[in-house]
């Protein structure tokens, strides 16, 4: 009698895990290229060759995108299409850079938040050659500040004793 109830309960609990796992695992797993719809593929085309290598939470916010596409106005499917053509070009150690700078980003105050967005403002006002040139001088100061940075340090010195030498401290002769 104690085996058919060992027998349900194990089947139940055996049940249960795997539906947990299931659970657990089927939102994470993302498609693969080849799993995408046509149209997918041709809005996300940019990301194809990383796509399989990517990972799953990425390519859910890529799909996510996807899925948003279509209720964008052109201004912004254009903007997304050449967000994303940019991301494709970059190196992972730029895309890392990325995301530390976003995360920076999202952990600023909102006055400095503010501060940014009217200083990206300012810059976006300027004209070509204005931002080419403003460009060329922030990559001379970065230049100029890795070079500050790989000089030799300088050597540590002691601290110079005085040549005079201070009197002794008088007597206190008051407590006689």
């Amino acid at each position: 009698m104690a085996r058919p109830i060992f027998a349900i309960l194990f089947a139940i609990t055996l049940t249960f895990v795997t539906a947990t796992q299931a659970a657990v695992t089927t939102p994470l797993d993302q498609p693969l290229w080849s799993e995408l719809t046509t149209q997918q593929r041709q809005l996300l085309a940019p990301l194809a060759k990383d796509w399989d290598a990517t990972e799953s939470f990425r390519r859910k916010k890529w799909v996510g995108i996807a899925q948003r596409y279509p209720s964008m106005t052109p201004e912004q499917q254009q903007r997304v299409q050449g967000q994303m053509k940019t991301w494709a070009n970059m190196s992972p150690e730029e895309r890392n850079v990325v995301r530390q700078k976003f995360k920076q980003l999202n952990k600023a105050s909102p006055e400095q938040r503010a501060t940014i967005r009217k200083e990206w403002e300012q810059y976006d006002e300027l004209s070509e050659a204005d931002k080419q040139q403003f460009k060329q001088h922030a990559a001379k100061k970065k230049a100029q500040k890795r070079l500050s940075s790989h000089a030799a340090p300088r050597p540590l010195t002691q601290p110079t004793q005085s040549p005079v030498k201070s009197a002794p401290a008088p007597a206190d002769n008051t407590s006689k």
